[in-house]
């Protein structure tokens, strides 16, 4: 099993490996049971080993970073879902990110890059809303969305 966190709370997975295609057509499965610690640094997403061995990925390398499932083997891009039942997917992103069950149908979203620096603003206004974020950099953001935050990935 694997966790994500949202800032109101945490959601389970039902994974158990993470799927790396890079833009050369390389394709690395990496099992999550052999996995101690995934992290974004420098630009590159980060896998610590529980063997004590690590990875290192380039960002701008990546084409497709998604989490296979558990059961059934069918590709899974996760959807963050927080405690009021707000929905972001897909995660990890290409262009458009989808919002679900905005309160009161109507929504202030806004993105900001992991050092905090606000980076696009939008209103979604529809259910479920989507947000084109290709103008957006590789890498991890922040969305707050009503007050509520999440974390993407955008490829």
């Amino acid at each position: 099993m694997f966790l994500l966190a949202a800032s109101t709370g945490t959601i389970q997975a039902q994974v158990n490996s993470l799927v790396i295609k890079t833009t050369d057509g390389t394709e690395s499965v990496k099992q999550l049971s052999t996995v101690q610690q995934l992290s974004f640094y420098g630009g590159n997403l980060m896998l610590k080993y529980l063997s004590g061995t690590s990875d290192a990925f380039t960002l701008s390398n990546i084409k497709v970073l998604y989490f296979k499932s558990l059961t059934n083997g069918i590709d899974n891009p996760v959807t963050l879902t927080n405690s009021d039942g707000v929905m972001v997917y897909p995660n990890p992103a290409g262009d458009v990110i989808y919002v679900r069950n905005i309160p009161n149908g109507r929504s202030q979203i806004a993105i900001f890059r992991m050092d905090g620096t606000l980076t696009m603003n939008a209103t979604v206004t529809t259910d479920p809303g989507a947000i084109n974020v290709s103008p957006l950099e590789r890498g991890l953001y922040f969305l707050r969305i009503n007050g509520q935050s999440f974390k993407i990935i955008k490829l």
